[in-house]
């Protein structure tokens, strides 16, 4: 999902509840909050020695303990989400979440479901890949680099 989707998303239905599962399709407390949202370039050489530049938009979600008394509404996540178009720009980025678990883990964010009482998120697992598969050296390489001789 692109920023740009997710505020359509948030626009259309502004007094909804958000919910966000994660992979495993257990929902994340309701009273997360959005603590951070940044934008977060990746500037690297790859394993066949392409040089490459990434950009997202990465929503850094956090659970208050023991806080039942705050609930995130669309709204107030598109207000936020406004707030970070000086840096976000145009609403092309990719959008990813952090969330901590037993450690945090970078998850890229899906629309599920929305309607006007509530919207669903999904946290789906980020992979690696092999991004220059043809200097590789390996047939089928699932990984990034050649084995050493």
């Amino acid at each position: 999902m692109n920023l740009k989707t997710l505020r359509d998303t948030l626009a259309a239905h502004p007094d909804a509840a958000l919910r966000i599962l994660r992979a495993d399709g257990v929902a994340i407390p309701p009273e997360f909050h959005v603590t951070e949202v940044g934008r977060v370039t990746k500037h690297f050489i790859d394993c066949g020695g392409a040089v490459r530049k990434t950009d997202a938009c990465v929503l850094q979600l956090w659970v208050a303990p023991g806080d039942e008394a705050h609930r995130l509404r669309a709204g107030k996540l598109l207000k936020i989400l406004r707030l970070a178009e000086k840096i976000a720009g145009d609403g092309r980025l990719a959008v990813e979440a952090e969330y901590q678990g037993d450690s945090i883990t970078l998850w890229s964010l899906e629309a599920h479901a929305a309607d006007a009482a509530q919207i669903t998120f999904r946290l789906v697992a980020k992979t690696t890949d092999c991004l220059a598969p043809d200097k590789c050296g390996v047939p089928g390489a699932t990984g990034c680099c050649p084995p050493r001789r």
